[in-house]
C-alpha cells in the first residue's frame, strides 16, 4: 500500500473524483488477487500457509480499500455541500 493522507480538504471535486477512481480500481484488483489466491489455493498450486497469509494481507489491504472510500465520500459530500 502507498502512503496516502486522510486530510482531503484542499483537494477539488476532480482530484476526489480522480482519487474516487483509483480506489475503485484498486478495490476490483484486490478481489481478483482475492479470487486468484483460491484458485491457487483449491489446485494446489500454493500451500495453505502461503494461502494463510495471502488471505490476511488481502483482508487488510480490502479494510483500507474501505476506509478510503468512506474518507473519500465524506469529503466529496462536503465539497458538493460547499457549491
Amino acid at each position: 500500500m502507498e502512503h496516502w493522507s486522510d486530510d482531503l480538504s484542499a483537494a477539488s471535486l476532480m482530484d476526489l473524483a480522480s482519487l474516487q477512481v483509483e480506489n475503485r480500481i484498486w478495490g476490483k484488483d484486490l478481489r481478483r488477487l482475492a479470487q486468484s489466491l483460491v484458485e491457487s489455493r483449491l489446485s494446489k498450486v500454493i500451500s495453505q500457509d502461503e494461502y494463510f497469509h495471502g488471505r490476511n494481507r488481502g483482508q487488510a489491504e480490502a479494510v483500507e480499500c474501505h476506509r478510503r472510500a468512506a474518507v473519500i465520500s465524506t469529503q466529496m459530500c462536503r465539497a458538493y455541500s460547499q457549491v
